[in-house]
């Protein structure tokens, strides 16, 4: 079923488009190898944000921030930001948050965002008892400052072309594992 479905949305593309664009070029690699458009036809406008969203917070900020979420102020604060679904991998960071947790005990992981899958995550979360340490802040509107007050941003995304977020945490000058 999805394989015909792709080759008629590729046909729809073919006849129906003057351009298509995709955001990475690894992207548009992908749709002209599969797709039989023309290489003329498919240009890459790759994601943009606004830089001056993402300075890093002053300590207080940093401090006001963490206590927030009952976080030490020297404990490693690991940050993840998507839509909880299956596809954006977070289960696999609450899968290895107790290696982590054993190497680095003070450690918390800080996941941003709600969606369908945030049930399961929590339900996985007690499950290995890690629930002291895995905190859920669901939707936020100051996440340039959250990134920016991250030890470390990961997204384990299964499926991302060019994840926003991503380039948002790097202009935040947070290191990122993806």
């Amino acid at each position: 079923r999805a394989y015909w479905r792709q080759r008629m949305l590729y046909r729809a593309l073919r006849q129906s488009c003057d351009r298509v664009i995709t955001v990475s070029g690894s992207v548009r690699s992908h749709h002209l190898r599969r797709s039989g458009l023309s290489a003329n036809k498919v240009v890459t406008i790759h994601n943009g944000i606004e830089l001056d969203r993402f300075t890093a917070p002053t300590q207080e900020q940093r401090e006001a921030l963490w206590a927030s979420f009952g976080v030490p102020q020297d404990a490693p604060l690991i940050v993840a930001v998507a839509v909880l679904r299956a596809a954006k991998g977070v289960q696999h960071l609450i899968d290895a948050a107790p290696a982590i947790l054993r190497s680095q005990s003070e450690a918390r992981v800080l996941i941003v965002g709600t969606g369908s899958y945030e049930s399961s995550l929590r339900e996985r979360v007690t499950a290995l008892g890690i629930g002291d340490r895995v905190i859920f802040a669901g939707h936020r509107e100051d996440v340039p400052v959250v990134l920016s007050a991250g030890d470390v941003f990961v997204l384990p995304t299964l499926r991302d072309a060019l994840p926003t977020v991503v380039i948002e945490a790097m202009a935040a000058g947070t290191p990122v594992v993806a």
